[in-house]
């Protein structure tokens, strides 16, 4: 394995420079460079933007040795109160997922508190789409989520609902597909089969074909743990819900993803136990496993 080393110095991706600029999320895009999308507070009007009124969402396309492309994108066309969080992933383009607290002023289309909406650029920064409620479930909550390419060309995004639709009356764990061009693939499904307490913070790596892991915080009575669950694209399990943490005193939470090369996975988390090497507050704990999802090593 190489070893990384710092090329180049740092450099400014945001070129609005009033006010707060947040929150950033990066992928990279094929054939070299990157795209950055972050929050932004400055409710200007330069660069084009024409959100007034809370945080927007900016999309900036970068090469590969960090020049800026083009101006910084405002990405949200519903201006009203915030629009936060984004996230990424890039297909032919990227595709830009966000937090959207508007409670459908501007659209109508989810008069509840929170919403996911996102919305397609080519690969130079051209939309493909406008914005659109993914998924299109308007009653209660939806917010966070996490993006990932199948190998079908569908993008899986893994969310928490309070809507209470899905079988689940407190927050649920959702898989939800959409077409490389923002369109609807099925309908979202739900992840966690316990539904006692809160189920929340999920994320998502693919595996290979149309196998994706969804790791989440469950906060079943008691103490909170981390759980893993390997589904197929129609939400077939694979793996029913394991829990990743062999720690269990106190809380688990927060945990993140990643695809491993040569199959499985490696999942990290918060831990608030104050046990092991790091007594003194909270620590940050790794698992690897492999691709049927049996754990490897310690």
């Amino acid at each position: 394995m190489s070893t990384p080393s710092r090329w180049g110095e740092e450099f400014l991706t945001n070129r609005i420079t009033f006010s707060t600029q947040n929150a950033p999320s990066i992928v990279a895009l094929a054939g070299g460079g990157f795209a950055v999308a972050y929050g932004d507070f400055s409710r200007t009007s330069e660069f084009g933007g024409s959100d007034p009124d809370g945080f927007a969402i900016r999309l900036q396309f970068h090469d590969l040795a960090g020049t800026l492309i083009g101006d910084p994108i405002q990405v949200n066309t519903v201006t009203t109160l915030d629009q936060i969080n984004p996230r990424l992933v890039a297909t032919g383009g990227v595709v830009v997922l966000y937090d959207d607290f508007s409670n459908g002023a501007d659209s109508g289309a989810d008069d509840t508190d929170g919403a996911l909406r996102a919305r397609v650029y080519s690969a130079v920064g051209a939309p493909l789409t406008g914005g659109f409620l993914a998924p299109a479930v308007t009653a209660g909550d939806q917010a966070g989520g996490a993006l990932a390419a199948l190998a079908t060309g569908e993008i899986g995004f893994a969310f928490t609902d309070l809507s209470g639709s899905f079988g689940d009356g407190d927050a649920a764990v959702m898989l939800g597909l959409m077409n490389a061009d923002g369109t609807p693939s099925g309908a979202p499904f739900r992840v966690n089969d316990l539904t006692a307490g809160v189920q929340e913070d999920p994320d998502i790596a693919v595996l290979g074909g149309d196998r994706v892991v969804v790791t989440y915080t469950d906060g079943a009575p008691g103490h909170r743990d981390v759980r893993a669950k390997i589904v197929d694209r129609t939400g077939s399990t694979i793996l029913a819900a394991i829990t990743v943490n062999s720690t269990t005193a106190d809380d688990q939470f927060a945990p993140k993803v990643a695809a491993l090369e040569g199959g499985g996975f490696v999942i990290a988390w918060t831990d608030g136990a104050l046990t092991g090497f790091d007594p003194s507050s909270y620590a940050v704990r790794a698992q690897v496993f492999d691709d049927t999802g049996v754990a490897q090593g310690g």
